[in-house]
């Protein structure tokens, strides 16, 4: 019988943020290199891109993305005008491989809604024309995603991330060609309707 070997990939985590939670990310990334594992090291912060390439960039296993999410327009940020040339200047000097994390969040109520889908919007467009995949937050805001994901086409796709959503995002999200990540809340006993909804889609279209 033929050995199939398997590439697995963290689609999503925060190494800054790791280390600041006192996890060894040096002896992480070295078990992720013994065992072939790869990873996408996903931005928080408008102007965090270049720190994240000097601090882990010699990980050939690793790749970036950067983005400013929801928590961006949060009081006492940087005017956004500030964080958008910010960002987009480190694109172009480090070409990340994604977008991200950008998104809407009611739970948290960053800012206002109007100013956290005017942010979303920007990198939207600036992900299209530089042909990269975007990286989802997504937190109590269904109705606004799906309004959105109605309007646009995105030609690289992406990932919803720790998808909590409900079934109509879920299927419009698969019809615009995303991905869904299911993580932690997916193994909650009491999350059943969440439960329903996993089983319910298509393999091809979930991330674990």
């Amino acid at each position: 019988m033929d050995t199939i070997a398997l590439r697995l990939i963290d689609s999503h985590f925060h190494l800054r943020s790791l280390e600041r939670k006192g996890v060894d990310v040096i002896a992480l990334l070295s078990e992720m290199e013994e065992k072939s594992m790869e990873g996408i090291d996903v931005g928080l912060d408008c102007d965090d891109l270049g720190e994240r390439i000097e601090r882990f960039g010699a990980w050939k296993n690793i790749r970036f993305a950067a983005g400013i999410g929801p928590w961006g327009v949060a009081e006492g940020q940087k005017p956004l005008a500030e964080q958008l040339e910010a960002l987009f200047l480190q694109v172009e000097r480090n070409r990340p491989v994604a977008i991200g994390e950008i998104g809407l969040d009611n739970h948290w109520k960053y800012g206002t809604p109007a100013l956290q889908e005017q942010v979303l919007n920007v990198q939207m467009e600036a992900a299209e024309e530089r042909r990269l995949p975007i990286i989802i937050h997504n937190r109590e805001a269904d109705e606004q995603f799906i309004t959105i994901l109605g309007q646009r086409s995105f030609s690289q796709r992406g990932i919803f991330h720790c998808y909590q959503g409900g079934e109509a995002l879920a299927l419009l999200a698969i019809e615009k060609g995303f991905f869904l990540s299911f993580a932690g809340p997916l193994t909650y006993k009491a999350n059943t309707a969440m439960h329903r909804l996993f089983a319910s889609l298509p393999l091809s279209s979930i991330l674990l």
